[in-house]
């Protein structure tokens, strides 16, 4: 069973034609172009042995058409094809790579945030415990100088309620 060919030509046609509208890339672009012109050329080739089987006994003719014209096209073709092809896959290869760029630079900076957040962090737990445990050391060492019979010593505490309450 032989495939309509004004079917398979529309379909590829209407492939082509939609893979154009989402190309961003130029030379992939203009192999979309020639192919849907190739397409168009096929498709009166097929027209012209179509009209001639019509009209008349032009075997001989006919299959010169075939020939030189229809087989050299499809083999055209599917040349454009594999030509874009190759661009496509050449332009993914690009973007993949401005892809790999951007997650290395992003990864950097989380990076580079995540270092600067965990030293605030440290500085500020730092700043912390020294507001309690300077405060309770001078309280302990008047402590301990009272418990030796310095009944004057007196802490100068400022900071927490708590604190000031020790």
């Amino acid at each position: 069973d032989l495939e309509d060919p004004y079917a398979v030509l529309d379909g590829c046609r209407k492939t082509f034609t939609t893979l154009q509208s989402a190309t961003r890339d130029e030379q992939s672009l203009r192999w979309l172009q020639v192919l849907v012109r190739n397409i168009d050329t096929l498709r009166e080739r097929v027209d012209d042995i179509r009209e001639s089987c019509e009209t008349g006994d032009n075997y001989d003719e006919n299959i010169a058409m075939l020939n030189s014209d229809v087989y050299i096209l499809t083999a055209l073709i599917q040349e454009d094809i594999q030509t874009y092809i190759y661009y496509q896959v050449k332009y993914m290869d690009l973007m993949r790579v401005a892809m790999e760029k951007r997650v290395v630079t992003f990864i950097t900076v989380m990076v580079l945030v995540l270092g600067a957040s965990v030293a605030a962090s440290s500085v500020l737990a730092r700043r912390a415990a020294a507001s309690i445990a300077v405060p309770i050391r001078e309280l302990s060492q008047v402590t301990h100088e009272i418990a030796g019979g310095d009944f004057s010593a007196r802490a100068e505490v400022s900071g927490s309620v708590d604190i000031e309450l020790l």
